[in-house]
């Protein structure tokens, strides 16, 4: 049970992290979401002409991160079970610290 609250504060931490880094106002745990908000992006490319690229950028780069993760978490579930989460959990750590320590400002 310990799993399902922590899976859902994983995503929690997922939609701060790619808030924070990138700047921009999207909840990448959503994916209907996502993809609504391409929609609308390419229609009013057609409608009123301008094109935000830089959210459709990180809009795709969300939906290609979904449809390869999805595949790849399957596969590495198959072979590791639920030690398979801690694959994730690494890259989150190791994308982290970095930023961490770039955003730290020093103390006067």
């Amino acid at each position: 049970m310990n799993g399902h609250y922590l899976a859902s504060a994983a995503c929690g931490l997922q939609n701060v992290q790619a808030t924070t880094y990138s700047g921009a106002v999207t909840c990448i745990t959503h994916v209907t979401g996502i993809f609504t908000d391409l929609g609308g992006m390419i229609s009013a490319k057609f409608r009123v002409g301008p094109f935000d690229k830089r959210k459709g950028l990180l809009v795709s780069l969300i939906i290609a991160g979904f449809t390869v993760g999805g595949s790849l978490g399957v596969y590495l579930f198959e072979l590791f079970k639920f030690q398979a989460l801690y694959i994730p959990a690494l890259i989150c750590v190791l994308l982290t610290l970095p930023y961490s320590l770039y955003n730290a400002k020093p103390a006067n």
